[in-house]
């Protein structure tokens, strides 16, 4: 499922304040517009009318897109150092959260959904741009073949 909420930001140059939309998860198939918004490089970017600055939001993102079976996380910089994100995963980056609820999964499921427990983690957004891009190639590639 995708989130978003609106936020209220006071531009790092001149101070001036905004109301912008902060994407936290993106599920590409529930949100297909904010995609779009994705691929043009407007998801979590504050734009300063006064001033003219530029920046991304310092808030986490979760790409997910379930028709290719893979998620992004997406962590500023800065959380590399929060033992709250380090504790949300074991010593080989795999999610130790409860995706099932307690219950213990079936193959098919594991199968269909166990990608989101190795999301592919990431500390920048063009980054997080450019490893979306090439798992679409990397689809359109092999479905060619």
């Amino acid at each position: 499922m995708s989130q978003s909420q609106p936020i209220d930001i006071s531009c790092p140059e001149c101070t001036q304040e905004k109301e912008v939309v902060a994407w936290t998860s993106l599920n590409v198939q529930d949100s297909p517009e904010a995609k779009v918004e994705f691929f043009a490089g407007k998801i979590n970017l504050f734009e300063c009318e006064s001033c003219g600055y530029q920046g991304h939001l310092a808030v986490q993102l979760l790409y997910h897109d379930m028709d290719l079976a893979f998620c992004a996380q997406y962590y500023p910089p800065e959380y590399m150092d929060d033992e709250g994100v380090l504790s949300m995963y074991d010593a080989h980056a795999v999610s130790v959260a409860d995706l099932y609820g307690g219950d213990e999964p079936s193959e098919a499921v594991i199968a269909q959904t166990g990608y989101m427990l190795r999301p592919h983690i990431v500390f920048s957004m063009p980054e997080l741009f450019y490893y979306v891009v090439f798992r679409e190639k990397l689809a359109a590639f092999h479905a060619e073949r």
